[in-house]
């Protein structure tokens, strides 16, 4: 006999469910009008008011540094370098001894040229003597003056051989002179690229070195054509003299010292119509 179960009923379940929600409902709501929980107030914001005014714009090149002139020390004559007095790079006075060539053949050209003018003034001493002597004959009219006008002429190219002598002594000197090459001016000592025991000569293509002269230091830098056109839309003028006149002093910052600025007006201007670019040059403070 089977038993019948009778299903059972949760009908209380719902209104619990309905009493628990609304007093939810009721807390959440009484939460919110509390006044201590209210929302926080916007984070306020600073407020910059722009303004216009002038302002000055830099524009920055690189520049290289040189000497006023850049001086090729060359031998005058030939010979092999017996001493090098200066390092690459070293600074120097004006005449200063940088480079010693062999004289030794130099002294011997000067020995026989002295020789050669000690001769030559005997020569001329005989000759006067020759003179001397006929020149009371011809006044009496025992010889003839033929004679005498044949001794005046030896004298005379006696005379003439003196003075050939003595500038062969002197040319002698000279080019002992030649052998001591000193600095023609105060600067720096570029590479050296010949050293002691090197044959040197007028015709050495490279020059025993190069002296830079830094009395006066020159600043070169290149601007592209776009700011050339703009440099002479900017300025007035008619040529680029009158416009270089028009143009603010320069500022050049070195590397070794940011904050030492160098302030010189620009000097020149040079265009390569080919490279369509402008070169300037900027003198700045002697090195003393």
């Amino acid at each position: 006999m089977q038993k019948k179960i009778k299903p059972t009923r949760y009908y209380f379940l719902l209104p619990v469910f309905i009493i628990v929600t609304v007093s939810i409902l009721a807390a959440c709501k009484s939460s919110a009008d509390s006044p201590g929980y209210a929302a926080p107030p916007p984070e306020a914001l600073p407020v910059v008011t722009v303004s216009s005014m002038p302002a000055t714009t830099y524009q920055e090149y690189t520049a290289s540094l040189e000497g006023s002139r850049d001086i090729e020390i060359r031998p005058q004559v030939e010979g092999y370098i017996d001493r090098i007095y200066v390092d690459e790079g070293a600074r120097v006075t004006k005449g200063q001894l940088l480079f010693k060539i062999n004289g030794q053949p130099y002294l011997e050209q000067l020995n026989t040229a002295n020789a050669l003018h000690a001769a030559a003034k005997a020569s001329l001493e005989n000759a006067e003597i020759n003179v001397n002597k006929l020149v009371p004959l011809v006044q009496n009219n025992v010889i003839s003056d033929v004679q005498l006008k044949s001794a005046q002429a030896s004298y005379n190219a006696a005379k003439a051989n003196v003075a050939q002598a003595a500038s062969a002594v002197q040319a002698a000197r000279i080019n002992i002179g030649y052998t001591s090459v000193t600095a023609p001016a105060s600067g720096y000592i570029g590479r050296i690229p010949l050293k002691t025991g090197s044959l040197v000569g007028r015709t050495t293509v490279e020059p025993l070195t190069v002296l830079s002269e830094t009395r006066d230091i020159h600043a070169y830098f290149s601007m592209s054509e776009i700011n050339f056109l703009q440099f002479k839309d900017q300025f007035p003028g008619t040529t680029i003299e009158q416009k270089i006149k028009q143009m603010p002093p320069v500022e050049l910052v070195l590397a070794s010292d940011k904050d030492n600025l160098i302030e010189q007006p620009v000097l020149l201007i040079s265009v390569q119509h080919f490279l369509m670019q402008m070169e300037c040059f900027v003198q700045v403070i002697p090195v003393k």
